[in-house]
């Protein structure tokens, strides 16, 4: 009986030698394989200009739908010199519909817009309005197919909403994302002089918006700036930079979403943030996996390098290089970055050299130190460029970008996407 069981034993060994092994050498392929994506270089369509009706755009966003639907929201100006938020989709045929005004029924000038989509599919935008003066933050959502339609609505989209309260307040610098739980939630800056708090609202209701107060408010308060909304797994975080006055110093502040219509925005301490340079305004992005990533730049040389920071599994910081240009007089701007595939990230900027500035893209697998080489997706005649966004799909990202060359300084918007 001893002998059996140790023949069975030694048997189940060398098998699970033999499978470790196999599961070894796959984990080495799919790094690999991971590494090689990541250094091929990608392909774009070429740029189209999606503006037909608004003029002199700027601050452009896109996110993703279903089926190969894509959103673009921007702010021009009309023909009768009023500046608005613009909408236009993509078909999943690559057809562009017409832009629409959303901010028709809000006086004032409206720009600064932030787009998200919700778990049905439908998209919902904020913006600021500035009025006599003065910021308020106005929000709006594409109604579903089922939902009854007011006469005073636009192609479905709601009414606007003013989401802030507190009057006399200048706001701006609005962003918008969704919960694991389908929630939307709103994140801007508002204050007067060189005190600016931070705001958030979130709607545990459909319909009903609750506000708070995060950070910054009350006398001697700090001035709060550069408000971002990332998606951590299920949970919504807000991060914000905060200045110091009588410290002359900055620092990131994070705080993490309600879960219930009784809770509050409470502060985070996240791993990922720890030691983060506040003084060079990161970028906040999340991959696939719920991690949270920063891309900020460092100046090094006369040449702004791009710098990755993301967390190990064991929350340890691994800052690494991911973009550094080799052309001594080239300037990378902030990136736009999403996960392309579950195995690597897309990232867009803009490089400027001799005048002339380009929207230029790369590959990067996060896990392999692969790097793909990088391509130019603006049109290289064109010396104006600016405001790259991204909405990354898996194996596939939009990308749009605002250019002066084609409508003669009018400022269009232009579109293209990955195609490999």
């Amino acid at each position: 009986m001893i002998s059996r069981n140790h023949t069975v034993w030694r048997r189940t060994e060398r098998l699970c030698r033999c499978a470790g092994l196999a599961c070894a050498a796959a984990l080495a392929w799919a790094a690999l394989a991971s590494a090689a994506r990541a250094q091929e270089a990608l392909k774009f369509s070429a740029p189209l200009a999606i503006n037909r009706v608004s003029v002199r755009c700027g601050n452009p966003v896109m996110a993703a739908g279903r089926d190969g639907v894509a959103f673009a929201v921007w702010d021009g100006y009309d023909g009768r010199g009023a500046r608005h938020v613009w909408f236009a989709q993509r078909a999943a045929s690559g057809q562009w519909s017409e832009e629409i005004a959303l901010s028709a029924a809000v006086s004032g000038d409206n720009c600064e817009p932030s787009l998200a989509v919700d778990p049905k599919g439908y998209p919902h935008v904020v913006w600021r309005a500035r009025i006599d003066g003065v910021g308020q933050i106005y929000y709006t959502r594409r109604k579903g197919d089922d939902e009854p339609v007011d006469e005073a609505e636009i192609l479905r989209w709601s009414i606007p909403n003013r989401l802030d309260r507190v009057e006399g307040l200048n706001c701006e610098s609005a962003r918008l994302a969704f919960d694991g739980e389908g929630r939307p939630h709103a994140l801007w800056q508002a204050g007067l002089g060189s005190r600016y708090a931070i705001y958030a609202a979130w709607a545990p209701f459909k319909g009903r918006w609750r506000d708070f107060c995060l950070s910054g408010a009350g006398e001697g308060a700090a001035y709060c700036f550069l408000p971002q909304l990332v998606r951590g797994g299920p949970d919504i975080l807000a991060v914000w930079v905060e200045a110091d006055f009588e410290g002359l110093g900055l620092r990131l502040r994070a705080a993490r979403a309600p879960q219930t219509a009784r809770d509050a925005w409470t502060p985070a301490e996240l791993a990922s943030l720890a030691g983060l340079p506040a003084d060079r305004l990161p970028t906040l992005l999340s991959d696939v996996g719920g991690r949270v990533w920063a891309l900020w730049s460092d100046l090094n040389g006369g040449v702004f390098e791009r710098i990755v920071l993301h967390t190990n599994g064991d929350g340890r910081l691994a800052p690494r290089t991911l973009i550094a240009d080799d052309r001594p007089h080239a300037v990378n701007r902030v990136p736009a970055a999403g996960p392309g595939d579950p195995d690597g990230f897309v990232l867009c900027w803009v490089i400027e050299s001799d005048g002339a500035r380009r929207i230029v893209a790369r590959s990067l697998s996060p896990e392999a130190a692969g790097a793909g080489p990088s391509v130019i997706i603006s049109d290289p005649r064109d010396p104006f460029v600016a405001a790259p966004c991204m909405a990354p799909v898996p194996g596939g990202a939009h990308v749009a970008w605002v250019s002066e060359f084609a409508s003669g300084g009018d400022g269009s918007v232009f579109y293209s996407r990955l195609v490999r």
